[in-house]
C-alpha cells in the first residue's frame, strides 16, 4: 500500500487507480478472474521487474517507487515497523526518496492502522481553515485515538461539500 500513496503525490484519485492497475498488470499470475484487475503484486515481484516499472511513464514518481522497491530487503522490514512509535516511524518513513510526512502519515494510517495520525494535506487544511478556531492544532488530541479515521470522513464531506 506504500506504493500507492507514492502514486498519490500531486495526482488525481482516477490517476492513481490506473497507475496502480498499470504496475499490477505486469504480473498476470495475478489476474482476477473476470475482471480485468490484477492483485497488486508482492515485493519480491516488483523486484523481479524493476525495468519494466520504470518504462510505465509514471512521471516524476517513478523514480520514488523504484528507490522504495530497491531499498527495501523483504516484506519483513516493511511490516516491522508497524511496532514502532510514531517519530521511529515517521522518520523511517520519510528517510525513503519521495516519502514526506503526509505520505507517511498516510501509510501510517492506511497501511498501520495508526488511527490517530492525521495526514494534512489541501482539503484538510480548508476544512481547519474554515471549522478550526485554533487551525486543527488540537484535532487528534480531541478526537485521539480515532482522529486519522475522523479525518477521513472530514476529506469525503469537504471534496462532497466542494462538488469534487
Amino acid at each position: 500500500m506504500a506504493i500507492s500513496y507514492i502514486l498519490s503525490i500531486q495526482s488525481t484519485i482516477q490517476l492513481i487507480a490506473r497507475r496502480i492497475e498499470q504496475i499490477s498488470s505486469l504480473f498476470p499470475e495475478n489476474a482476477i478472474a473476470n475482471t480485468g484487475r490484477h492483485i497488486f503484486p508482492s515485493l519480491k515481484q516488483l523486484k523481479s521487474k524493476i525495468d519494466e516499472i520504470r518504462e510505465l511513464k509514471l512521471g516524476f514518481r517513478s523514480r520514488y517507487i523504484i528507490s522504495f522497491i530497491e531499498r527495501l530487503d523483504s516484506e519483513y522490514e516493511l511490516n516491522a515497523i508497524a511496532d514502532f512509535s510514531y517519530e521511529k516511524k515517521l522518520s523511517w518513513l520519510t528517510s525513503f526518496l519521495g516519502i514526506g510526512p503526509k505520505v507517511a502519515h498516510c501509510i501510517m494510517l492506511f497501511s498501520f492502522a495508526d488511527h490517530d495520525v492525521v495526514p494534512v494535506d489541501t482539503w484538510i487544511k480548508r476544512f481547519y481553515a474554515e471549522y478550526s478556531a485554533d487551525n486543527g492544532r488540537k484535532f487528534t488530541e480531541k478526537f485521539h485515538p480515532y482522529s486519522g479515521v475522523l479525518q477521513e470522513y472530514i476529506f469525503r464531506w469537504i471534496r462532497a461539500d466542494r462538488g469534487v
